[in-house]
């Protein structure tokens, strides 16, 4: 993420710019921001299955060698979408749901839906 931001304000500062000191300035405003970014403005590189980023500074979403102090924070990309049940009846404001893992097994808005609906 930080490379497609760098690349868009280099191009962008290159492309109104002019002068024998270009590069010179091109290369300061480089590594000002590489340090800037690696001085804690470094955000999350995870992507989401549509391809939202995630919102969170870098953090661990929990492994085993995570240490017990250390805050475990689920990838979020701050959207949020109206989500239906199964039976049409109820429908609510959910937060965005990041990876296949938690779309399709451990979300689950509605408990008991499934009983309203007809077997086959």
């Amino acid at each position: 993420m930080h490379k497609a931001h760098l690349e868009k304000a280099l191009g962008a500062f290159s492309s109104m710019v002019k002068g024998p000191a270009v590069q010179l300035y091109l290369k300061k405003l480089e590594e000002e921001c590489t340090s800037i970014w690696s001085s804690g403005r470094q955000l999350c590189d995870a992507v989401s299955l549509t391809g939202k980023s995630c919102m969170h500074q870098r953090h661990d979403v929990g492994s085993c060698n995570q240490l017990a102090q250390d805050e475990i924070k689920p990838h979020s990309s701050g959207f949020v979408f109206l989500h239906a049940c199964a039976c049409g009846r109820l429908r609510r404001l959910c937060a965005y749901l990041f990876d296949f893992e938690a779309a399709n097994v451990t979300s689950s808005c509605y408990q008991e839906c499934d009983k309203l609906l007809s077997t086959i």
